[in-house]
């Protein structure tokens, strides 16, 4: 199953799309929240970070090709590396002038005439596939266990082994590699040794966090997103830039 944020000016259309969700494929997709605007979508893509974007590329004021554009351009959607983008128009001159943009994003174009019931069950299909190819680049072999990067809250030096707290587990994971092993670069099944993803940062040299997981930030220390709430200060070297994002959040 997947997350899905729909935004159309329309509503009845948002109203096609939820009911044909609910009926046909509950058990695949879960519609986190929509919106009629695309200003509305930019927040809600911040709130909820879903895994799928389905939006009406024609919309006034900021049109749903304006606002992939933005996404990649502004900072504040930093961590959005696995977003899958349905942009669709039912307006031929519109589909054929974006369907050969090369959006830095990853996003399909589609004719609002192919989503019917069939048409869905055929995107649901791809995008579930698209969405497991994407987890398993980003998986991190941690001693004998596969674990996806982005469910990583934090790892920690307790040298001369490192603790890494997952976000779906109540205990942390202790490998008995140094935390030197995951700094620069992680085990992806499909490609060898890559670089950390995007949304992780140095708070100090002996934490490494995840962006996504941050709730607030005062008084030098970040407050996560776990049960009991972790606090963590972040030290002299690295605080210039880690401000620096947060305050561009």
């Amino acid at each position: 199953m997947f997350t899905c944020l729909l935004i159309d000016d329309i509503p009845n259309i948002l109203d096609t799309h939820q009911l044909i969700f609910q009926t046909f494929f509950a058990d695949k997709v879960r519609v986190l929240a929509t919106g009629q605007s695309a200003q509305e979508g930019l927040n809600l893509i911040a709130q909820h970070r879903p895994d799928v974007l389905l939006l009406d590329a024609h919309m006034p004021n900021m049109s749903g090709s304006s606002l992939v554009s933005y996404l990649y351009n502004n900072r504040i959607y930093n961590g959005l590396e696995t977003l899958k983008i349905i942009l669709y128009t039912g307006r031929t001159e519109v589909y054929e002038s974006i369907s050969g943009s090369e959006f830095k994003y990853p996003v399909r174009i589609l004719d609002k005439g192919t989503l019917t019931v069939e048409g869905y069950g055929k995107l649901i299909e791809d995008l579930n596939q698209w969405i497991l190819n994407d987890r398993l680049a980003k998986t991190l072999r941690i001693d004998n266990q596969m674990v996806y990067a982005g469910d990583i809250v934090y790892l920690k030096s307790i040298a001369p082994v490192t603790e890494i707290r997952i976000s779906n587990r109540q205990l942390p994971l202790i490998s008995g590699y140094p935390l030197a092993h995951y700094k620069a670069r992680i085990d992806i099944l499909s490609t060898g040794r890559q670089p950390l993803p995007s949304y992780f940062f140095f708070a100090t040299n002996d934490y490494v966090l995840n962006r996504l997981y941050i709730d607030s930030y005062a008084a030098e220390e970040v407050f996560l997103k776990t049960a009991p709430v972790q606090t963590i200060r972040i030290s002299r070297t690295h605080r210039a830039a880690f401000e620096s994002w947060w305050f561009d959040h």
